[in-house]
């Protein structure tokens, strides 16, 4: 003040920055969840409800907003630490999904703390996109200790046998009876004999990876004397996108050519009836609503059925306890080629996973 009534130069002041506000874990994931169901919302326009990739985007965006934003929404990310994830996962419980322990809380196996680190990674990538904090700052929770995931059991040679049996062109005639199928029961029952069949011929996983294959994605091909069918398979796998293509190497119990064959030519016939566009469709969709059906329930009723009809209990794994499900079917062709003496590092390439 002196200096400035004297006329004379002042000092600069030095400028001190705002302290940078601590940006909360709940600030980032409540964007990152927004983006999700917008996401979701145009998967499900495009595929309907029960889509793979719609079901994968629901259970991150259900992980990110009932179990992570309530044990970590107030925490400042930059303050967020391996050990305060890894002391939260080891008091979780969860109710067992599989097995004897089906409905009972228990402990998360080590796919399902997976399965969250997935969702929490998708919440910090956004939070060092935003320079909050550095990539190498990004905390994970630790796998260590928890009881490795029981994988699906796989189905055996006689039961695809008899499933195949079962499904008939009658059969498929027939329909279903149930009110959640309505008038496409037909169509169902149809496009889950070649789902099967197709899953059982070449690994491909059920789910998302089948749901994303397009008609013209078929390619029938001469080589060696033999016929081959050759189909990508583009899908996201973690978070690591799988591009790959799948070959049908083994007719097995199924023969592919002729099923694929048949439902090339049973979608061009209905499509041509129908109000919906079949260009864009999955190969495995409804043509009365372009979208693919949820194969889950249609399968566990045919195993009911099927052992009904042979005296047999197939809907359970006697070594397991563990129900079959579509998955199985990729199992049943790995253990397949793996019989047949197929090397490992030929399946990795072919299925798009480890030995």
């Amino acid at each position: 003040e002196q200096l400035h009534a004297s006329g004379l130069p002042q000092p600069a002041r030095a400028s001190t920055p705002p302290p940078r506000p601590e940006r909360t874990f709940r600030e980032v994931a409540d964007e990152v969840v927004d983006g999700m169901i917008d996401e979701r919302a145009e998967l499900v326009r495009r595929h309907g409800p029960r889509s793979g990739k719609a079901n994968t985007i629901a259970v991150h965006i259900s992980t990110i907003k009932e179990r992570l934003i309530l044990a970590f929404g107030d925490v400042p990310v930059a303050d967020l630490t391996r050990s305060m994830l890894n002391e939260w996962a080891r008091k979780q419980k969860v109710l067992a999904r599989r097995g004897p322990e089906k409905g009972r809380e228990a402990t998360p196996g080590q796919s399902t703390i997976g399965s969250w680190n997935h969702s929490l990674q998708k919440v910090l990538d956004r939070a060092v996109e935003k320079g909050w904090i550095t990539e190498d700052d990004k905390p994970a929770i630790s796998q260590k200790g928890f009881e490795k995931a029981k994988p699906n059991p796989t189905m055996f040679r006689n039961v695809v046998a008899a499933l195949r049996d079962h499904m008939t062109d009658a059969w498929v005639a027939e329909g279903g009876g149930r009110e959640w199928e309505q008038e496409a029961s037909v169509e169902v029952r149809y496009l889950l004999r070649a789902y099967i069949a197709l899953a059982t011929t070449t690994g491909i996983r059920a789910g998302e990876e089948l749901e994303l294959i397009l008609p013209r994605q078929v390619v029938f091909k001469m080589e060696g004397g033999r016929e081959i069918i050759s189909i990508p398979i583009l899908a996201d796998q973690g978070r690591y996108k799988i591009e790959r293509t799948a070959i049908v190497y083994m007719n097995d119990v199924f023969g592919a050519s002729r099923v694929l064959r048949d439902l090339l030519r049973w979608r061009q016939e209905r499509w041509r009836c129908a109000e919906t566009n079949a260009k864009d469709a999955p190969l495995f969709a409804i043509p009365s609503t372009g979208r693919c059906p949820d194969f889950s329930r249609p399968f566990k009723r045919l195993l009911v059925d099927v052992g009904r009809e042979t005296g047999t209990d197939i809907l359970v794994d006697p070594k397991t306890g563990m129900e079959f499900v579509p998955y199985s079917a990729r199992h049943y062709y790995a253990t397949q080629a793996v019989l047949r003496g197929w090397a490992y590092e030929r399946l990795e390439k072919l299925m798009g996973t480890s030995a």
